[in-house]
C-alpha cells in the first residue's frame, strides 16, 4: 500500500486516527471491566476520558507530521503510514478480540 500519489492519503490518515482512538476506547472498556490493564506506563494512570484525549492529541500530531511529510517525501510518508496502519490495526483487532472473548465468557 505504499502510496505513489496523494489521492487517498487523507483517507488513510483518517483511518489511522480512527484506529488509534478506537484502540484507546477498547482499552478503556477492557480495563474498566477488569479484564486487563494498560501496559503503557504513561497512559496507565490516565484510564478514562484523559486517556482518550491523549490518544486523540497524539493522533492529531501524527497526522500533522504525516501531512507535512507527504509534501516533501511521499514514498517515506506512505511507508510510515502503512507501518502505522498495520501496527494499530493489529492492536485494535487484538484488543477487540480480548474484549469479545472476555464478554462472551470464553476467556
Amino acid at each position: 500500500m505504499i502510496l505513489h500519489t496523494t489521492r487517498h492519503f487523507g483517507l488513510y490518515i483518517l483511518l489511522l486516527i480512527t484506529l488509534m482512538i478506537g484502540d484507546g476506547l477498547i482499552t478503556n472498556a477492557i480495563v474498566a471491566a477488569g479484564y486487563g490493564t494498560e501496559a503503557n506506563s504513561v497512559l496507565s494512570p490516565m484510564i478514562g476520558l484523559a486517556m482518550i484525549a491523549v490518544k486523540a492529541l497524539g493522533a492529531a500530531i501524527v497526522a500533522g507530521y504525516l501531512m507535512r511529510f507527504v509534501l516533501e517525501r511521499l514514498r517515506i510518508a506512505g511507508l510510515l503510514l502503512t507501518v502505522g496502519l498495520i501496527i494499530y490495526g493489529t492492536l485494535f483487532l487484538w484488543n477487540a478480540g480480548i474484549y469479545y472473548l472476555s464478554e462472551s465468557g470464553l476467556l
